[in-house]
């Protein structure tokens, strides 16, 4: 059985800034939405099948740690959201 992912999340990415950029070889390739922070830590990002980029209708970058895409499929609207809350230590 073969299976692909079609949408993954990644955090704590250390990245500066937000864009978004293809990864991968042609047909198997994944667009990856980011936002980071100035400080370069606690960033979150959203790596997207290349069939399903152009579903992705908006993207909302609330802070370094919350991200939201848009999604249209088929007539409904989805929204897929990454979420990253550091672990305060204590236990």
């Amino acid at each position: 059985m073969d299976r692909e992912v079609d949408v993954g999340w990644i955090q704590e990415t250390r990245w500066t800034g937000c864009g978004c950029r293809f990864f991968g070889a042609q047909g198997k390739r994944y667009k990856l939405f980011w936002m980071g922070g100035r400080d370069r830590s606690d960033g979150v990002g959203m790596f997207v099948a290349e069939k399903w980029v152009d579903s992705v209708v908006k993207v909302e970058r609330h802070s370094e740690r919350v991200l939201m895409l848009k999604m249209v499929l088929d007539n409904s609207l989805m929204n897929v959201v990454t979420v990253y809350t550091p672990h305060s230590g204590v236990s």
